[in-house]
């Protein structure tokens, strides 16, 4: 079975590009919180309640394929930059998994691709208080 990418995209001004493989498998939230796990060099992004104080509001007016949708949180990148030392001048692609456990979808720092331009010509899924700490269960 062909498994569809995970991705998101983080730069340092604060944009988040969400692909939309990634909002499907996390079946189109409203709204979502982002997740960080320094330790593990881990974020995540999971669907919350309307209520939620913390959330993002997800936009899907405009929405392709090939953009995926953006939103903006310059707390979450700047922090997600610092614990990884990353350097300012590029983005960073990230690709994640859907948690089998919940519907969370985790993406694994390590793995994060510098990004020389802050375009998203290279972003085609088919290629490849924020400070809240979760942890992933034993798989």
């Amino acid at each position: 079975m062909d498994k569809k990418r995970i991705t998101t995209s983080l730069n340092y001004d604060g944009l988040i590009r969400i692909s939309m493989n990634t909002l499907e498998a996390l079946e189109y939230p409203k709204d979502l919180l982002l997740l960080i796990n320094e330790n593990e060099h881990k974020i995540a992004y999971e669907p919350c309640d309307k209520n939620e104080r913390r959330k993002i509001v997800i936009k899907y007016s405009n929405s392709t394929i090939a953009n995926g949708r953006y939103i903006n949180s310059k707390r979450f990148t700047s922090k997600v930059y610092d614990i990884e030392k990353w350097d300012k001048d590029f983005r960073y692609q990230i690709p994640g998994e859907l948690s089998s456990e919940s519907n969370v979808v985790v993406f694994d720092l390590m793995k994060a691709r510098p990004v020389k331009n802050n375009t998203n010509i290279d972003d085609d899924d088919d290629d490849m208080e924020y400070d809240i700490n979760f942890e992933e269960e034993d798989k």
